[in-house]
């Protein structure tokens, strides 16, 4: 790669995509069939399908919003 030529840089990166997609593929697979392992996803991210509420207390986490009140005061 010391050529710096744009179209054999543009080669190598697919051939590296590629690479990382079938790897990603063959590591989702084992992880999905093993029993214990985490489900499929379904829908689009960790809220999809429900409130999140089955996770509650797993890390301690609160989905808040936050109100300044002292910002409300000054105006």
């Amino acid at each position: 790669m010391t050529e710096n030529d744009p179209a054999k840089i543009d080669s190598a990166v697919d051939r590296l995509t590629t690479a990382s997609h079938k790897l990603a593929e063959a590591m989702y697979k084992s992880t999905s069939s093993q029993p214990g392992g985490p489900p499929p996803p379904s829908g689009d991210g960790p809220s999809a399908g429900g409130n999140g509420d089955g996770d509650k207390g797993k890390d301690n986490v609160v989905d808040a919003e936050f109100v300044d009140v002292d910002d409300k005061n000054k105006k």
